[in-house]
């Protein structure tokens, strides 16, 4: 209130003016503002809060302070507008109307993870992130995410839910039960809280599932192993099985040594692991059609053995195991069956074909086999003749089938040209190396060959028939038939040359084959009994058709043994023995098993013609036909030592042609006596020694060159032999 004063007011000074007062009174303006209502998404800042002026106005210049507010809280809702520190001066009288300010969801994004198991994890961990959308800020903490696994539009499984949302992140664990390995889709839904909308994923995350990993070995025992002989392959693989339900990763295993399938066998569980045993023989098919290239993977030497798993599930990862196998040289027995006498080509010549030839069997077909009854295939071995008396090779051949349904025996040939020089007679200690897959090089097996210079009128001839019992070879006779022959063979008149022929006629399989022989390489006849062996070269042909002949062989060797027992010639006895240019054994009259018997005639006749040598020492050479006839040696010999150089112990042979007084020792290279070895009398025959590198009283003696010494005289007095044989002792 304000007092209204005079003021100026006045009259002229004709009055007199008097004034009473009075006040003025100023009331308060009234204004009214009302809030605006307001709104914001969950997470964002809060917007302005404004009002205006609804009744009433503001005087002058002025204005108002102070700002609104609202009812605290982030969640959403509606949350009221309140006067805050809105205010005007005393002037005004203020009016507030409120408003409220409304928080909306805010919008998610929702994403699901990748997730990885391995084939048999019982479960997997499937995550997902939830984010809120621009312009929320807000980290969201609140409702679940469902997730679903699919492979293409199948739902694999059950959805599975995750606790709350925590972080913006959700997980939740899923059964891996009758899930496979593969990739699916993993599509995850949210399911919002108050302040949130739901989402889902515009693209699905992958759940892959990779193969269980395994661990595979495989084994041979033993190791090494001779080829042949049996070996067990074993491979395990583990774990067992995995998953639910429980798979196994593989149903089988096949073995191999080198590309060389050994066997398949089915896995059994022992132990907690998959297990498959193979017992097998160590043989392959080789030869192959061609026998002189053999797959080789039987050779004695290292292979890779591979465990190749079959039937395997693609859960698991499987790998085949691989592992050596050292394959030794099987055993081989060798039993020389070529010619022990060989004339040469004539009475004045030096020069004679020897036929070597031998029968080498797997040790499974001989008494020494001591239980082992898996055999090998004997085309794998070779056979070098050894000259034993120089240490040198003679010649290496193949071994062929002697019968193409028996694998364990062959035989093996060569012609080997000598030259006697100047002597009448010449004795070779021939050996017998067994190589490739075999394994056989003993003193025992060692031969005296003789060559001589022939009688210069002996001859035989004869002709006949054999019935055919147990014929042998690639065109071996038919039991019960006739194997027709004849021969005549001689030498000129002037000894320089052989002359003659023979021809048989053989039946076998449904076909007849002729084997005519004219070009005569050795002839030996006994200058006391009436027995007689020749060699030579022969022709081979098929004559079923005798209009249409078939030429099987020209370079074929022949070996025929007779003895005469007298006229009229049935007690008679014949071999032939055929082998073809190849070696092989192509026909054998009547086989043991070795070599080729004498078989009684079953008709005909045989005449062996003695006669006198042109020499004594070529009539010593190649007598004793009886000695021959009964497997006693023709002559004395000792052959060279082997091995030697040595170092454990060196073997040697002794043949004794009649009962003979014998002193064997070894001496020093001063000739003093270091061991002795036999001494006293010794019926004929052959004997095998040895010496071990020790003295006579048991001791090691040092290394060094030591001689072999032999002095024989026969038990009658008029023979004797007398030989040393140098040995070199290796330590």
């Amino acid at each position: 209130s304000y007092a209204i004063t005079q003021g100026t007011v006045a009259l002229n000074t004709n009055y007199v003016l008097s004034y009473v007062g009075a006040s003025l009174t100023i009331t308060t303006r009234p204004v009214t503002i009302t809030a605006d209502p307001q709104t914001k998404i969950y997470g964002t800042a809060d917007p302005a809060l404004t009002y205006h002026i609804t009744a009433g106005s503001l005087a002058f210049s002025d204005a108002f302070s102070g700002s609104l507010t609202r009812t605290a809280g982030e969640n959403v809702g509606s949350y009221a507008i309140t006067q805050g520190t809105v205010a005007l001066s005393v002037n005004y009288a203020l009016s507030f109307i409120g408003a409220n300010l409304g928080i909306t969801q805010a919008s998610t994004v929702t994403a699901a993870g990748n997730s990885s198991a391995v084939f048999g994890d019982p479960s997997v961990a499937l995550t997902a992130s939830v984010f809120a959308m621009a312009p929320s800020l807000a980290t969201v903490g609140e409702g679940t995410v469902t997730f679903t696994v699919k492979s293409g539009t199948t739902v694999i499984g059950a959805p599975v839910t995750s606790s709350t949302v925590s972080g913006g992140v959700a997980s939740a664990a899923f059964s891996l039960s009758g899930v496979v390995v593969g990739s699916y889709f993993v599509e995850a839904v949210y399911n919002p809280g108050p302040n949130f909308l739901g989402s889902f994923d515009a693209s699905p995350g992958t759940l892959t599932v990779s193969a269980a990993p395994t661990t595979s070995s495989v084994t041979v025992t033993p190791n090494p192993q001779q080829y042949s002989d049996p070996a067990t392959f074993t491979a395990t693989l583990s774990p067992a099985s995995a998953g639910s339900p429980p798979l196994s990763p593989a149903t089988s295993v096949t073995f191999r040594v080198g590309t060389q399938v050994m066997g398949t066998v089915p896995l059994t569980v022992v132990g907690g692991v998959l297990q498959g045993v193979l017992t097998a023989p160590l043989v392959g098919p080789e030869p192959t059609a061609s026998p002189a290239s053999p797959t080789g993977q039987m050779a004695p030497v290292a292979h890779t053995v591979t465990a190749e798993f079959g039937g395997v599930n693609p859960n698991f990862l499987v790998s085949n195991p691989t592992t050596t196998l050292t394959i030794s040289r099987e055993d081989a027995r060798a039993t020389y069956t070529g010619a022990l006498f060989v004339s040469t080509s004539g009475t004045t010549s030096s020069q004679a074909l020897i036929t070597l030839s031998a029968t080498i069997q797997d040790i499974t077909a001989t008494p020494d086999a001591a239980g082992d009854t898996t055999f090998g295939d004997i085309r794998n071995a070779s056979v070098t003749f050894v000259n034993r008396d120089l240490s040198t090779d003679i010649a290496t051949v193949p071994v062929n089938l002697v019968s193409a349904g028996d694998t364990k025996t062959g035989t093996a040939l060569y012609n080997w040209s000598v030259d006697i020089g100047s002597s009448d007679a010449k004795q070779y200690t021939v050996g017998i190396r067994v190589n490739r897959y075999y394994t056989r090089d003993f003193s025992t097996d060692n031969t005296v060959v003789t060559v001589a210079k022939p009688f210069a009128s002996g001859f035989i001839t004869g002709g006949g028939y054999l019935v055919m019992s147990s014929s042998a070879g690639s065109h071996a006779g038919t039991p019960g038939l006739k194997n027709n022959f004849g021969f005549n063979v001689k030498f000129n008149k002037s000894g320089t040359n052989l002359q003659g022929n023979i021809n048989t006629i053989i039946r076998g399989g449904g076909r007849v084959y002729q084997v005519k022989g004219n070009a005569m390489t050795s002839l030996v006849v006994d200058k006391i009994r009436p027995v007689a062996t020749f060699n030579g070269k022969a022709n081979l042909q098929d004559i079923t058709d005798p209009l249409n002949p078939i030429a099987l062989d020209g370079n074929a060797t022949l070996q025929v043994a007779m003895t005469d027992s007298g006229e009229p010639g049935a007690n008679d006895s014949l071999a032939v023995t055929v082998w073809d240019k190849t070696g092989a054994l192509w026909f054998s009259s009547k086989w043991t098993g070795t070599r080729t018997a004498r078989d009684q005639l079953g008709g005909g006749n045989l005449q062996v013609h003695n006669a006198t040598t042109t020499t004594a020492s070529a009539a010593a050479a190649i007598s004793s036909a009886s000695a021959e006839a009964s497997g006693l040696p023709i002559a004395y010999a000792l052959s060279a030592a082997y091995p030697n150089p040595f170092r454990g112990g060196t073997r040697f042979r002794l043949e004794l042609p009649v009962a003979s007084r014998v002193n064997m020792a070894v001496f020093d290279v001063q000739g003093r006596r270091v061991a002795g070895l036999l001494r006293g009398a010794v019926e004929a025959g052959r004997y095998d020694h040895a010496w071990d590198g020790r003295d006579g009283s048991g001791r090691d003696v040092a290394r060094g060159v030591y001689f072999l010494g032999v002095d024989a005289v026969s038990l009658a007095g008029d023979r004797t032999f007398s030989m040393r044989k140098k040995l070199i002792l290796v330590r």
